[in-house]
Parts: C-alpha cells; structure tokens; sequence
C-alpha cells in the first residue's frame, strides 16, 4: 500500500523533466519499499492458500483426525496395504500403482517404463539373459545405466584398437563396418572365454569322478 506522503512526493515529481541524485534516489528508494510489500503480502496470500489446500488434501486423502487411537492392527494393516504387491517385496508401493519401481514392469497398465535390452552371457547357461531392469520409456539407446557405461567403455576400447580416439575432434568419425568388426571380434572373445570356463568346468567334475 502506498502511504500518503510517497504518492505525495511521486506527483509532485511526475511532471519534472530533471532530477537530482538525492531525488531519484529518494524516488527509487520508496518504490523499493513498495514492492517489497508487494511481494511479502503476496507470499503470505499464497502462504494461506498452501494451509487450506494442504488441510483440504489431508481431509481428502490422509487419515482422518478422529482416528487418532487406530489399534496396532489397523496400522499394520494400513502399512500392508501400501507396499508393493509383487511376491516376496516389502519395498514401498509408487504412487498411482500397486508396484515399487523394481517391479513396475508387473503392472500391465503403465506406459513410463520399459526394461533394459542389453543381452548378458552368465557362466553355465548358452542362452542370453536379458537384463530387464525398469529405464524410463523415453531412455535411448534403452540400457540402464550401469550397462550403458559398459558399451560405452566397449565402444571406446574398440575405437582404441581400430587406431582411432573419441578426443581427437580433428579426424574423422569411424565408419560403420570399423566398429562393427571390433563388435563381433569382442563377442568372439566372450564366447570362446565361456566355452574355455565350460569345458575347465567339465574336465574338473570328470576328474572328480
């Protein structure tokens, strides 16, 4: 609110054409002070309605304050009812769905979430496993982040081997077939590793026998 005496002393200089330095800093000063309670004013307009959304959200949504003396087992219950309904989980449910978010692939009705693609090779199975662990549906490439550093680090140790280095902004970007054959020579490696760790594996239980 502006008191008397500054709208006052603003007319009074609202037709001047010239100012001194202790006028405009007077002038400057005073719309200062306004606006500053302006703004507190404000606040606490926006203050007042957080208390009344908030009170109304807990009235709508939280528990009701004449249930203060709830038993034990109605807690329990209460807790029950919030965790994740997957076997076996006791992490908290997310909102808006009945699943953590290790499980939130169980929930056929979501859209945010995909599992991660990369293909892992575990010792004494032939088949790959996917890794499946929940990234968000936008992520690309779709690798969560623990395997996405590792292709990224593989990415980089094949372009090193190909003679060719992601810092060096002065060369050209490695073709196409340069990585690809770097790829197939480390799946090569990683398949003749298992094939060596199975066959080890083989001839100790041979010999055990």
């Amino acid at each position: 609110m502006v008191s008397n005496a500054d709208a006052g002393s603003d007319a009074m200089l609202s037709d001047s054409d010239l100012l001194t330095a202790e006028e405009m800093i007077r002038r400057r000063h005073r719309r200062i002070l306004q606006l500053s309670r302006v703004y507190r004013d404000h606040y606490w307009s926006l203050m007042a309605d957080l208390r009344k959304r908030y009170r109304d959200y807990l009235w709508t949504f939280g528990g009701s304050p004449f249930d203060a003396d709830l038993n034990r087992q109605g807690k329990t219950d209460a807790l029950e009812s919030n965790r994740c309904a997957h076997s076996n989980c006791t992490k908290k449910a997310m909102p808006m769905t009945r699943f953590c978010h290790s499980h939130i692939l169980s929930d056929s009705n979501q859209v945010l979430y995909k599992g991660c693609a990369h293909l892992t090779f575990k010792s004494g199975s032939a088949a790959p496993a996917v890794c499946a662990k929940p990234i968000l549906r936008s992520a690309t490439p779709s690798f969560c982040t623990y395997h996405l550093q590792r292709v990224e680090k593989s990415v980089a140790r094949s372009l090193k081997k190909a003679g060719l280095s992601t810092n060096d902004s002065n060369r050209m970007a490695p073709m196409v077939h340069i990585i690809g054959a770097e790829f197939v020579q480390e799946i090569l490696r990683k398949r003749r590793a298992l094939k060596e760790t199975t066959v080890n594996a083989d001839k100790a239980e041979q010999d055990a026998k």
